[in-house]
C-alpha cells in the first residue's frame, strides 16, 4: 500500500497513455500491479468501469485515506470526453456521500479536471508529474490544476523523478 493512504477503492481501473503522454508508461507501477493482482483490472489493463464496485466505500465505518483507480487513469480521453461507459459523477455521487473518508485523486491528464468543478471538498485532487515532461507540459498541467475548484486539497505526486519542475 501507499504510504499516504491505507483504502484502496478502484471503480475504474486500466488505462491507455502512451509514451508522449506518459514518460514512463513503459515502467508504469499500475500495470505491473495489474498483472500480479488480476482480480482487481478483471485480467488486463484496458480502461473498464466497475459500477459493482461503487458503494464499496458506504459500507467502511471508520475513516479512511481513499487512493480512488489508483489502479488506472480515470480522467483520460478513453471515451473523447463522454461519460457514456463510464460515470464519473457516480464515483464523485459516492465521495459525498462519504464526507468521513479522504478521497485521493491522481491524474496524467489535468486538463480533464476542472469540468467536474466543483468538486466535494473531501476530494483530495492531484496531478503525477516526472519531470520528464517538457517544461510547456508542465505549465498547462499545473494552470490544469488550479483550475479545480472545491476540493478540499489540490497536490502534485512527483514520482518518478525523471527530471526537473
Amino acid at each position: 500500500m501507499i504510504e499516504y493512504v491505507n483504502a484502496a477503492w478502484n471503480p475504474f481501473t486500466g488505462c491507455k497513455h502512451t509514451l508522449l503522454e506518459c514518460p514512463t508508461a513503459d515502467k508504469c507501477w499500475a500495470r505491473t500491479m495489474s498483472g500480479r493482482f488480476p482480480q482487481v483490472c478483471r485480467g488486463d489493463f484496458e480502461p473498464r468501469f466497475h459500477p459493482d464496485r461503487l458503494d464499496l466505500p458506504l459500507h467502511w465505518k471508520k475513516p479512511r485515506r481513499v487512493a480512488v483507480s489508483f489502479m488506472g487513469d480515470l480522467f483520460g480521453d478513453w471515451n473523447n470526453g463522454i461519460d457514456e461507459w463510464y460515470d464519473i459523477q457516480a464515483i464523485l455521487g459516492t465521495v459525498e456521500e462519504c464526507p468521513q473518508h479522504q478521497f485521493l485523486f491522481l491524474t496524467k491528464r489535468p486538463e480533464n479536471l476542472a469540468q467536474y468543478s466543483p468538486w466535494p471538498v473531501n476530494a483530495w485532487v492531484g496531478i503525477s508529474l516526472t519531470g520528464a515532461e517538457t517544461p510547456e507540459r508542465q505549465g498547462a498541467m499545473l494552470s490544469a490544476l488550479e483550475a479545480v475548484k472545491g476540493a478540499g486539497v489540490r497536490w502534485i505526486s512527483y514520482e518518478p523523478l525523471l527530471g526537473s519542475l
